[in-house]
């Protein structure tokens, strides 16, 4: 994809959808509170599927899926400054070269892989130990890839490739896709903690 052709009607759609997930969420996370479990019936009806009649959780498992919830909020804010990143860039009439956008495709393709590997955890029923080794294993290319590309942005910028500007530009995006990478390794672990 040509990063330099994306509009701010482009970013902020996908920012509002963030920001729409994230409110959804918190609208959730309000009415359990102030409704307790007559909540979590209904949403586990409506969500699930499931009838229940009772519920039994225990503090710690409470514990955990609020740090998932936290974990998959912050992925929403980390893509919605990952579209300021861009429009940042757009303002400032920056454009990214042709290998810069192969870079950010190829990081947009690690984390989609984090992501679908998330969701497919967020849907199993019974996890093991090792049903989180795939997902270290994308969260270490992830940063192994940032590594790589931090250093090659000091060489590029040095042999005048591009500005020193559409450098901070370029990492900025590349460190939220990273950041995303983190959130997501972070949803998997508690998911994992408490399914096992």
């Amino acid at each position: 994809m040509n990063y330099n052709s994306v509009s701010e009607d482009e970013i902020f759609s996908r920012s509002s959808s963030s920001r729409d997930v994230s409110s959804v969420v918190s609208a959730i996370i309000d009415d359990v509170k102030k409704r307790g479990d007559d909540a979590l019936v209904e949403y586990t009806k409506k969500f699930d599927g499931a009838t229940i009649s009772q519920i039994e959780v225990s503090k710690e498992e409470i514990r955990v899926m609020l740090r998932a919830v936290s974990e998959i909020e912050s992925i929403a804010d980390s893509c919605n400054n990952l579209a300021r990143s861009i429009k940042r860039r757009n303002d400032g009439k920056s454009s990214f070269t042709e290998d810069q956008n192969h870079h950010v495709d190829h990081m947009f393709d690690l984390v989609s892989r984090a992501l679908e590997r998330m969701n497919y955890i967020l849907t199993k029923q019974t996890l093991t130990h090792n049903d989180i080794n795939v997902s270290y294993n994308i969260e270490n290319e992830i940063n192994t890839y940032r590594n790589q590309l931090k250093s090659r942005d000091i060489e590029d910028i040095n042999n005048k490739l591009y500005s020193y500007q559409d450098g901070v530009y370029y990492m900025n995006v590349i460190g939220e896709c990273e950041k995303v990478g983190d959130y997501v390794l972070n949803v998997v672990q508690a998911l994992i903690e408490k399914k096992i």
